[in-house]
Formats: C-alpha cells, sequence, structure tokens
C-alpha cells in the first residue's frame, strides 16, 4: 500500500513507540505488586493510567493508520 509521507512517518513512530509502552506498562504492573506502601502504589498506579492511555491512543491511531492501508489497496486493486 502506499501511504503518503505524512502517513507513513506516524505510522513509523507509533509502530516504534508502542512496544516502548507495552514494556513500560509491563514494568509498571510488575512494580505495583511489589510497592511496599500506598504512596508509592499510588504513584504508580497514577502513572500506570498515564502509560495504558497513551497506548490505547497510540493503538487506536495505528488501527486507523493500518485500516487506511488497506483501504489504499483495495482501491489500487
Amino acid at each position: 500500500a502506499r501511504l503518503s509521507y505524512n502517513e507513513q512517518r506516524p505510522l513509523q513512530a507509533l509502530e516504534h513507540r508502542m512496544p516502548h509502552l507495552e514494556r513500560r506498562r509491563d514494568q509498571l504492573q510488575r512494580d505495583l505488586l511489589t510497592a511496599g506502601d500506598h504512596v508509592r502504589a499510588g504513584a504508580l498506579g497514577a502513572e500506570l493510567d498515564a502509560v495504558l492511555s497513551e497506548l490505547d491512543d497510540a493503538e487506536t491511531q495505528w488501527l486507523e493508520l493500518h485500516l487506511r492501508t488497506e483501504q489504499v489497496d483495495d482501491t489500487s486493486a
């Protein structure tokens, strides 16, 4: 599929960013299991919520761009 340069760059950036967010999410989830006190757990939970929100946004954007790629394929076939 041929996406415009302006569409390819965000797609590539998302494909690079999403694994980092997934690793951060996993680390925060592990850290929450061993958080020694409620203050630390609260801070970790807040950061986890932010990472989950960012990951959800990134996945949604990636899916929209990926679907656009498929639409480009369909119209060129």
